[in-house]
């Protein structure tokens, strides 16, 4: 393991209980790991969220056969707390800014993030020579506008948190969803969303008891593929819904639903040009309920009219 499993219950942290990664980027021959410190929400057991308290990243150097731990434990908090590098292929090779990481972090209203069930996303940058200088990031916090009546021109960024604004919103539905950014000729970021809802199709944590519920009382996931041309939005399209799904399970238990949906850039490939249409092939990752933590992939083909 590239940190002992009792770092955050040892780190004084409030009611710390476990950590979770939420992030993976590999640049310039560096392996940069987010860890965040996690616990069930003991304030609000009406809506059982799992909490994330603080992220802070590991480095490796060896490509995981040796980790350090550069940063604070708290080098992000609040709704700050878990981010998620988007990707853009090897070494970034597919990012059309060179000079910046990229990375969202889903929030909830009330001020903290979860692992799902949060309502807004945020989006931040960095130089890449500064991934771990928390001083160096910022935050995109609106749109130049370009006339008196709309916000439609370059992006602005601010170093203070409390400037930022969302670039997507959607209530008590986004999990601590991965990004992925297609190159030519879509140029486009896609994300996976997975929430779950209750048998009365209201959102409802997973973790909220009863944890495994009966057939009258049946937790679900909704999965939507999201896509925008800018990382900022702010129109998002529907690529794909699935307001039940339940992906083949690894186990001859019927599956529940399913959660973490990701489209690792190593497994993107553009197929075929046919009639200017773009035939995408993609893996989503995910794992499946019941069968947790087992790797699961289902292959995709996105068309796109280019």
């Amino acid at each position: 393991m590239p940190v002992e499993l009792t770092k955050c219950t040892k780190s004084g942290i409030p009611d710390a209980h476990s950590f979770k990664p939420s992030s993976l980027l590999a640049l310039n021959q560096t392996l940069y790991l987010v860890l965040s410190c996690t616990n069930q929400d003991p304030h609000n057991t009406s809506f059982a969220w799992q909490r994330n308290l603080n992220g802070w990243i590991l480095t490796s150097h060896d490509w995981g056969t040796t980790w350090n731990s550069p940063t604070p434990l708290e080098m992000f908090t609040g709704c700050f707390a878990a981010p998620t590098f988007i990707q853009f292929g090897r070494n970034q090779e597919w990012n059309p800014d060179q000079n910046h990481v990229y990375a969202m972090f889903a929030c909830s209203d009330n001020g903290s993030t979860y692992w799902a069930q949060n309502d807004k996303i945020f989006l931040g940058r960095v130089p890449v020579h500064k991934v771990l200088q928390r001083s160096s990031w910022q935050f995109f916090s609106g749109l130049k506008s370009r006339s008196n009546s709309r916000a439609d021109g370059e992006p602005t960024w601010s170093s203070q948190t409390a400037d930022t604004v969302p670039v997507f919103r959607y209530p008590h539905m986004i999990g601590e969803n991965s990004f992925v950014w297609l190159p030519h000729p879509i140029n486009r970021v896609v994300f996976a969303n997975y929430g779950f809802l209750g048998s009365n199709g209201q959102p409802r944590p997973w973790h909220q008891r009863p944890y495994q519920p009966g057939p009258g009382d049946t937790h679900r996931t909704q999965l939507v593929v999201f896509s925008s041309p800018t990382l900022w939005g702010p129109h998002w399209d529907v690529v794909h819904r699935d307001d039940n799904w339940a992906p083949a399970s690894p186990r001859s238990t019927p599956c529940l639903g399913a959660y973490t949906p990701s489209f690792p850039s190593k497994w993107v490939r553009y197929t075929s040009q046919k009639n200017g249409t773009t035939v995408t092939s993609l893996q989503m990752v995910f794992s499946a309920i019941p069968g947790s933590y087992h790797l699961t992939c289902l292959q995709w083909q996105l068309l796109v009219q280019c």
